[in-house]
């Protein structure tokens, strides 16, 4: 799928973003671990602040990689959806198309480790912003892939559908529960038409604005990681 045909969503990335993942980088004193860790974490953060924006609960505090307990030198992204399992949020630079999967990640897609999706994030230059390019899903899809190819991936407004689809599926949460109305709102704005779905919908706050299917918002602040 292409990149014209695949919509892109936007998350800008403020001094919050960066705030919370240099509490994970400043653990480390090796250069590019530290570096691993922020762009790991602004992977995962952006992604938690996609599905705030649906309602739609993360938790941060039980992601192994947001635990230094549970990261130890693991090059891990993970975001856990209670009751649903985990997203791997890897992040890409400008410039790449292809992301390589860690081993440890591979090795837990192959086991019952919980593991629902590959989602892929860009970051910019500047890391003022991330872009989701899409997901792989890995119910019902490959768990043996070791790499992810951005213009192979299906578009991050089906991610809905699939978290759906294991809910119904796999009965990992019962349906009344309130995931289950907000995944189904989620799913009514993917198949909406752009010029019929109105913002106040989801009520987006803080400057948030769509174009089209894509979230836009510039950050009046530049942050950056140093390369060395």
């Amino acid at each position: 799928m292409s990149t014209q045909e695949r919509s892109i969503i936007e998350v800008p990335l403020g001094q919050t973003a960066h705030e919370k993942v240099g509490e994970l980088a400043v653990a480390y004193s090796n250069p590019n671990r530290s570096k691993e860790v922020y762009l790991n974490g602004l992977a995962v953060y952006s992604v938690h602040r996609y599905l705030q924006w649906f309602d739609i609960s993360t938790d941060l505090e039980t992601s192994d990689c947001w635990n230094p307990a549970t990261r130890g030198n693991r090059n891990i992204a993970d975001l856990v959806i209670p009751g649903l399992g985990r997203l791997e949020c890897r992040p890409a630079l400008p410039g790449q198309n292809v992301v390589q999967i860690p081993e440890e990640i591979v090795e837990d897609a192959s086991q019952d480790t919980g593991l629902i999706a590959y989602l892929v994030v860009a970051l910019d230059e500047s890391l003022e912003c991330a872009y989701l390019q899409g997901f792989v899903r890995l119910i019902g899809g490959s768990s043996a892939l070791t790499e992810l190819t951005l213009t192979n991936l299906e578009p991050v407004d089906s991610l809905f559908s699939y978290l759906s689809y294991i809910q119904e599926e796999f009965r990992l949460i019962p349906k009344t529960q309130d995931l289950a109305s907000l995944i189904d709102q989620a799913i009514r704005f993917e198949r909406a038409e752009p010029s019929v779905w109105q913002p106040s919908a989801l009520m987006l706050t803080d400057g948030y604005r769509f174009v089209g299917r894509q979230v836009i918002k510039r950050p009046k602040k530049r942050y950056d990681i140093p390369d060395n």
